[in-house]
């Protein structure tokens, strides 16, 4: 622990007024300076030799509840004994005060008064209603600062962006060749501060990167990061387009998700986000019989493209969320084989990278791509073509329902009314018994989704003449909400958009709507 520095100081000498303590929320005024002003209180009454007994109560300021139990907490915990009359006016804690000195030595109560809705503050009184003096502030003040300590951070990023080109092999990508620009779009999270380090070391290879929306900020002015939302891949791809950049990147929020532009604007969606990163992957592959493992809902590309072949790779269908695709990752059946696994979110998970998800390693391994392409005069939208040409994907699409009795309803109907096709396909999220994890398998059984641990289904027609089409309808976990995906191949546009009526339909009669 560090000593507190002049800056962090200043910021809490402005919570100390002149009859109370007031400060913005959470910023400066939280739970972390409650825990320990309850706990420099507690040391005042023991120094006088004063029962430590408090009473203590709270307004409806957003975060008054959370400051009165950090506060009450920690007084508590150190021996005090805090008697919590929950929302209460002032003057209700005053009178618990006042009338009961010999139960309640003070009296707390957590609010900033008529202050803006961002502040919150704590006033005190001694037992009887007597104000507390500006000594007793000072003696708060003066206890606080000697009690509160910041934590040295230890600084990894510089270690980690080595580590991470290192996995890239970055020592094998070409150095020579024009700049390539790109954008890096951090959505006011944490994408700017943490890549810098990257950027500076890719100088090297001809790099130059400019950033939008750079500066943490937790209000995110500029709408929640999230690389999967049309505007925000449309307003990145505008300024690649206008700046005549190579790539655009964004990260969301925490940056272990990333989406990407190539130099026409035109969004890279997940799945040949996957393809590109894959086939890089699998160069360098020595791994007899690499394992592939997408989630439900990705692309028939993935499966085409890369199942088979000399390598004899294997295209495993995983559950959507991150949680499962994890453990089956690390599970010993496959955790030697697996070399790359992705969702159609944008997560991609590395065994490399302890089995986890990084947008950075995903960054680096499409900037070796570009770099690569460079040398033999392509772009990334060469490499795209065919597959963009071949595939179309609706992107997720979610609809709202009034109840979960629709919602099943809707499952059910589809289900139905697809199952009618000769050679349809149907696939669901059940149980492996022999791995003990759940895993994806053709359902044999009746489909009942009020019955399923996860009710997400799958169907498939694969024609004679090489195309086809899926659709994936599942649950979000929390709310009434279902996620419609709809992908097809080789199949007249007409066909496509008959299908995607159909469901479309079915999901009307259901009452869902578009959210």
């Amino acid at each position: 622990m560090s000593k507190l520095n002049d800056a962090y100081k200043a910021e809490l000498e402005t919570i100390f007024k002149r009859d109370d303590i007031r400060g913005i929320w959470p910023k400066v005024l939280n739970s972390e300076i409650c825990v320990l002003l309850a706990e420099v209180l507690l040391d005042m009454l023991r120094k006088r030799n004063k029962p430590t007994n408090i009473v203590l109560g709270h307004d409806a300021r957003l975060g008054s509840y959370d400051l009165s139990l950090a506060f009450m907490r920690s007084f508590t915990a150190k021996g005090g004994t805090c008697r919590f009359i929950g929302l209460v006016s002032s003057e209700q804690l005053y009178y618990a005060a006042g009338k009961y000195p010999n139960d309640y030595t003070v009296g707390v109560m957590i609010t900033a008064s008529h202050n803006p809705k961002d502040y919150n503050g704590i006033k005190f009184v001694h037992g009887g209603g007597i104000p507390f003096s500006a000594a007793d502030l000072n003696e708060l003040k003066e206890g606080l600062f000697a009690a509160i300590k910041i934590p040295e951070q230890l600084d990894l990023k510089s270690e980690f962006a080595d580590h991470l080109l290192k996995l890239a092999n970055f020592n094998e990508v070409p150095t020579k060749g024009r700049k390539l620009h790109v954008i890096l779009a951090a959505g006011n999270g944490v994408g700017a501060v943490a890549f810098r380090p990257l950027a500076e070391k890719l100088e090297k290879w001809g790099f130059k990167f400019s950033y939008m929306d750079p500066e943490p900020d937790g209000d995110f002015p500029n709408g929640v990061p999230n690389p999967l939302l049309p505007e925000h891949i449309k307003r990145l791809g505008k300024e690649v387009k206008q700046r005549k950049a190579a790539l655009g990147i964004m990260f969301d929020g925490d940056a272990d998700r990333a989406g990407f532009v190539d130099h026409s604007g035109k969004e890279i969606i997940p799945a040949h986000v996957y393809a590109l990163v894959a086939q890089r992957k699998l160069r360098h592959c020595k791994t007899k019989k690499p394992l592939l493992m997408r989630n439900l809902c990705s692309s028939q590309l993935l499966k085409e493209y890369f199942e088979g072949g000399k390598q004899q790779v294997e295209v495993m269908d995983t559950p959507v969320g991150h949680g499962q695709i994890k453990l089956l990752m690390r599970h010993k059946k496959f955790a030697q084989r697996v070399l790359f696994a992705g969702e159609h979110s944008g997560h991609y998970f590395y065994p490399e990278f302890y089995y986890l998800d990084s947008g950075f390693l995903t960054s680096l391994l499409l900037l070796a791509e570009l770099k690569e392409l460079q040398q033999i005069n392509k772009t990334m939208r060469d490499q795209l073509r065919a597959w963009r040409k071949k595939y179309k994907w609706s992107g997720e699409i979610n609809y709202d329902l009034p109840d979960k009795t629709s919602l099943y309803n809707a499952l059910k109907e589809l289900e139905v009314h697809f199952s009618k096709l000769p050679g349809i396909q149907k696939f669901g999220v059940s149980i492996n018994e022999e791995l003990g994890l759940y895993g994806i398998a053709a359902m044999q059984e009746e489909y009942l989704p009020q019955k399923r641990a996860y009710p997400d289904l799958k169907m498939m027609l694969e024609n004679e003449d090489g195309s086809g089409w899926w659709f994936v309808v599942r649950p979000s976990g929390n709310e009434n909400k279902l996620r419609l995906n709809f992908e097809s191949w080789e199949l007249p546009e007409n066909q496509a958009e008959s299908m995607m009526d159909e469901i479309k339909d079915i999901l009307k009669r259901n009452k869902a709507k578009k959210a």
